[in-house]
């Protein structure tokens, strides 16, 4: 059996992209043997496949639907208050916003550049309770639909005890 594989543009309905797998036994992963071309961010797509069995081809499979997003979206603004000086054990809110970027769906945040915490876009705010003294970056990322996250926004905390 093989499999063969169609995709095209959407807005355009042009065809960009046909290719059948390599003949194998049922059960197994199916890929085309072509690479894939290059796609557009931005640009939405469709693809279908259908099984050749050597003497007939099924019919295509329903359209899958994807848009291209490889672009990152923007650093979130972060704003922390009460403003410094902080405290072991102190309580401050975080508010995020986007950045400018229209379809971050999550904020991600955490001290040393490592993600601990995440929240939906639509909750702007959290409670942090400060847990350590020093000198602490504290950053934030965007992440849009796609998962893409954007650089990091940070704010230097100076936390004593």
């Amino acid at each position: 059996m093989s499999v063969q594989f169609r995709m095209v543009d959407l807005a355009s309905g042009q065809r960009v992209f046909t290719a059948s797998s390599p003949t194998m036994v049922t059960g197994v992963w199916f890929e085309p043997e072509t690479p894939l071309p290059e796609l557009t961010s931005g640009r939405s797509y469709s693809w279908q496949a259908r099984v050749f069995d050597g003497t007939t081809y099924s019919d295509w499979s329903r359209r899958c639907e994807f848009t291209v997003d490889i672009d990152r979206p923007n650093p979130p603004g972060l704003t922390v208050t009460p403003e410094g000086p902080y405290r072991v054990g102190q309580e401050i809110t975080l508010q995020f916003s986007d950045g400018g970027s229209s379809d971050v769906v999550r904020y991600g945040y955490g001290f040393f550049g490592s993600e601990t915490t995440s929240l939906p876009a639509g909750v702007t705010t959290a409670k942090l309770v400060l847990p350590f003294a020093g000198p602490i970056p504290l950053s934030a990322w965007s992440h849009d639909r796609a998962g893409n996250p954007s650089d990091a926004t940070t704010v230097d905390l100076r936390i004593s005890q």
